[in-house]
């Protein structure tokens, strides 16, 4: 009888091996992979820097949250609301020119931001500066902007003797919010510098009956219907 070779008794499984030898080196490879690959992008970082400032600012901690928006901004300089964020701080703390070269900074890298623009031009038609307010906001399209930004623009406007124009921002910014007195008043006021009394007197009207003057406006706007 022949003799059976070594091991020939064992089973044999019929299915092969589901485990595969791992590479050489590929422990490290991994390692080195996850070293290359950061935690957080700037932006990550400073949108959590702008949460947390927002969080000081809550709680009443005005120095804490400055030195947080400060670091998100250090971290992404054209990240605009931590911009506005501390910019509201400082005018806050009564440092408007502070506020004023912050948002100039931030329209240098976005020059038709509209959160930027409202903000700087506010500060500019506070110090009497109208022109260089109405230039801030020319840079910020009229397509898609928001009411109450067509409205401060119109007023600008007006303001410096463009009656054409401010009529027409303060017509496209009723459209969105059509109970707003402030713009009718406006709109009047523009329609009637140009001589167009009869919608000049409509506008007044709607003015009057819009609910929301105040009790000198509502006055004003009787006296100057009663004119046309």
């Amino acid at each position: 009888m022949a003799q059976q070779p070594v091991g020939a008794g064992a089973p044999r499984s019929s299915r092969p091996s589901s485990a595969k030898p791992a590479p050489p080196g590929s422990a490290a490879l991994a390692a080195d992979i996850d070293k290359r690959v950061p935690l957080r992008t700037a932006r990550e970082r400073a949108e959590a820097e702008y949460q947390r400032a927002a969080s000081l600012r809550q709680q009443g901690h005005p120095d804490d949250a400055a030195a947080a928006y400060s670091s998100a901004l250090r971290e992404e300089p054209a990240f605009a609301p931590a911009r506005q964020g501390l910019a509201g701080l400082l005018i806050v703390q009564g440092r408007a020119d502070q506020a004023k070269d912050l948002l100039r900074e931030g329209l240098a890298l976005q020059p038709a931001h509209p959160g930027l623009a409202m903000l700087y031009a506010r500060l500019l038609v506070e110090q009497g500066d109208l022109p260089q307010a109405a230039a801030v906001l020319q840079s910020v399209p009229v397509l898609g902007a928001r009411a109450d930004e067509l409205g401060m623009r119109a007023a600008i406007l007006q303001r410096l003797g463009r009656h054409a124009e401010a009529g027409e921002l303060f017509f496209a910014a009723l459209r969105m919010v059509p109970t707003n007195g402030a713009w009718w008043m406006g709109l009047g006021l523009s329609l009637a510098s140009e001589g167009r009394n009869e919608e000049a007197r409509d506008a007044f009207n709607r003015a009057r009956e819009s609910g929301t003057l105040s009790p000198e406006l509502r006055l004003y706007v009787e006296q100057r219907l009663r004119q046309l």
